[in-house]
């Protein structure tokens, strides 16, 4: 009820704005209809308004940037980074602007270009956790995992208290079947935040591949309590159920990860139904 209530807010906002547009058409009116129709996830809407803003004024920068993050929400990441170039070069200032155009080089896929936009906002801004994070995520996808690690490390020096460069510290060394290593970095993004699942999450996975099955559902049931609709946690305290041969577990977790959006689970099911 709660979502459709804030969706018939924007309804009603949008109508407003409507209008006050055939009223008044400049620019930041178009503006903020186009925010509203982003809250309800009408993207190319927004963009066409953001558009039309752009047609009236074409030296405000944040209408480029505002723009661009709508054409990152349908991942059509070569029109944001153009957006974000050219509102860049109008408002050189903005140091946002220079991480937002390094995420969508990431989100392309990009992973070179993006390490090199990313040192461009560490070198402007030393302080943004966000660049050594997305930084590290490119090596790792690079397969250039101490490189990631080095990373990480820088952005803890700034920052020691943030969970995400632990959980991925842990993650990089897990992929070294480094497992002491991994775990001592998970504990310390746990005494961080306690309640971060994606640590439970990512240490339950860890002690499942390496037999530890209790531990591992210890860690995956406080996943699901802190998160209960998260998908991928179903699925592997499935296969840690079974692993463990209780079977009727095993296939509701299946079954749940499934109604929230995983695929390719029915194999694993059927598997089960075979074993009397």
């Amino acid at each position: 009820m709660q979502r459709e209530y804030y969706s018939k807010n924007y309804q009603a906002e949008i109508k407003t704005l409507n209008w006050i547009i055939f009223l008044n058409p400049i620019a930041s009116n178009y503006v903020s209809r186009g925010d509203a129709l982003g809250l309800i996830k009408d993207y190319e809407k927004a963009i066409r308004d953001y558009s039309k803003a752009i047609s009236i004024d074409s030296n405000e920068s944040s209408y480029y940037s505002g723009r661009a993050y709508y054409y990152e929400k349908l991942k059509k990441h070569d029109l944001a980074i153009k957006d974000y170039t050219t509102a860049i070069d109008l408002n050189p200032e903005d140091k946002d602007l220079l991480l937002f155009r390094a995420q969508s080089y990431d989100n392309k896929g990009e992973s070179e270009i993006a390490i090199r936009e990313y040192n461009k906002v560490i070198e402007v801004n030393p302080t943004e956790i966000e660049a050594y994070i997305g930084k590290g995520i490119c090596f790792c996808d690079l397969k250039r995992y101490e490189e990631a690690i080095e990373t990480y490390e820088e952005g803890l020096k700034i920052n020691p208290n943030t969970t995400e460069l632990y959980v991925n510290i842990a993650n990089a060394y897990s992929t070294f079947k480094k497992c002491e290593e991994s775990l001592s970095y998970y504990q310390k993004a746990l005494q961080v935040d306690s309640e971060n699942y994606y640590a439970y999450y990512n240490r339950g996975i860890l002690l499942y591949e390496v037999d530890k099955f209790e531990a591992a559902l210890i860690d995956l049931n406080k996943t699901l309590e802190l998160n209960p609709n998260y998908s991928r946690g179903y699925l592997w305290r499935g296969h840690i159920y079974s692993e463990l041969k209780e079977k009727e577990k095993a296939i509701a977790d299946y079954l749940k990860a499934i109604d929230l959006g995983e695929v390719d689970i029915q194999k694993h099911i059927d598997e089960l139904n075979k074993i009397k």
